[in-house]
């Protein structure tokens, strides 16, 4: 991806830092309407909670199929026009939330429209996190590879952790057509500080084809898939599960999966470059089940934020820790590529759980959504497991 780095003279800290901030703001535009869309589609609308889950998941489902043009642009423009053209499409979405609003007497309409924005936020968002990451691993050391996308990912789910509380005031105090001008506002504000990143330059090399780097990637991507069904539980749903058992103050069981997932991050974020992503992505799967077992069975609010700090615990090296073995797996001229076909995976989660667990709580009770989770999570503990093994099998080898 990458020739030289950034600034031999600077820190990776330092590096980084320009980047966490664009990337917290612009994602702030996916992190206010995540949390309360599914509300405001079955209290405002007066729709049930499947098609909640349908708004949720079309944003996921556009980022996965834009995903083969994004890895495509990111190999030949550089992560630092992606990251651009991100704000740039993400900001549309502000724009139908907004006119979805004027059109609340006619719900499928208002719906429809809101669908659309989805659909935008998630091509947009698709492309910032891939080319922030890759911009990111880009310019730091190679060997720390693992702590640039560490901290990207502190600066989305922070964004996604702070979003959660803001979505639901500005919904509850000014309403949905403030919220929508928020949406619109932030990518634009992200894209004043994006344009001042030092371009970082594609290497030359031979490509492959973006399904052939699917392929490579699929193994560490089915565990980011079936971590990220926990998340997507929370992220969605945590507030109507809330709602549901006559609790109030939902959104603070996000902002503690924000804060630990952050602070976890913060604390440890050496932990995959040091001891090895399919290592870390096993303990951490294993703590991500029981957060989100711990939210299915919790009989007061207060447990139900314990399991929501663990499962952000859990879920806070997932991402990285798989990712490094996804990067692995293909050569530099093909990062971008692998970059955006192992993020997919995460769409597709989010995709998939939205809709699924909408219509796991239509039939059954909001706590089913958290052992679906759960059960995503020790799914993913063998995928993990089995990496750790193939490792071990490769050594012996060539020992």
């Amino acid at each position: 991806m990458i020739v030289t780095f950034q600034n031999k003279k600077a820190t990776d800290l330092q590096i980084l830092l320009p980047l966490v901030l664009i990337v917290f703001t612009g994602v702030l535009s996916l992190g206010i309407p995540l949390s309360i869309l599914a509300v405001h589609v079955k209290e405002t609308l007066g729709l049930d909670s499947f098609w909640g889950g349908v708004v949720i998941g079309v944003e996921s489902l556009f980022a996965v199929l834009f995903r083969p043009y994004i890895g495509n642009f990111l190999d030949t423009k550089g992560p630092k026009n992606a990251i651009l053209l991100g704000l740039v499409v993400s900001s549309f979405s502000g724009i139908f939330y907004l006119l979805s609003s004027f059109y609340l007497d006619s719900a499928f309409l208002a719906l429809s429209i809101m669908i659309l924005g989805s659909s935008f936020l998630g091509i947009g968002q698709g492309a910032l996190i891939s080319g922030a990451l890759a911009w990111g691993i880009g310019s730091v050391d190679p060997k720390n590879s693992g702590k640039a996308m560490v901290w990207c990912g502190i600066a989305m789910y922070g964004a996604i952790g702070v979003g959660s509380p803001i979505g639901m005031n500005l919904l509850e105090f000014y309403g949905f057509k403030v919220l929508s001008f928020g949406i619109l506002f932030l990518p634009l504000l992200a894209l004043g500080f994006a344009f001042r990143l030092r371009p970082v330059y594609a290497i030359a090399g031979k490509k492959v084809s973006f399904w052939t780097v699917v392929y490579k990637v699929c193994g560490p991507g089915l565990g980011l898939f079936l971590s990220g069904l926990g998340f997507g539980t929370i992220a969605g749903f945590i507030n109507l599960y809330f709602m549901s058992r006559g609790w109030e103050n939902g959104s603070i069981a996000m902002i503690v999966f924000g804060g630990c997932y952050i602070g976890t991050r913060l604390f440890f974020s050496g932990l995959p470059d040091r001891f090895g992503g399919a290592q870390v992505a096993f303990i951490s799967l294993f703590i991500e089940a029981f957060g989100q077992l711990l939210i299915c069975y919790s009989s007061s609010p207060y447990l139900a934020f314990v399991g929501s700090g663990l499962t952000g615990i859990g879920y806070s090296f997932v991402f990285p820790a798989f990712g490094i073995e996804a990067v692995k797996r293909v050569g530099p001229q093909n990062r971008g590529s692998a970059i955006g076909a192992y993020s997919a995976f995460f769409d597709i989660s989010l995709g998939i759980s939205a809709p699924t667990v909408g219509l796991i709580v239509n039939y059954f009770q909001y706590e089913s959504a958290y052992l679906f989770g759960g059960i995503g999570s020790l799914m993913g503990v063998l995928i993990a497991w089995k990496m750790i093994m193939d490792q071990k099998r490769l050594e012996i080898a060539n020992s």
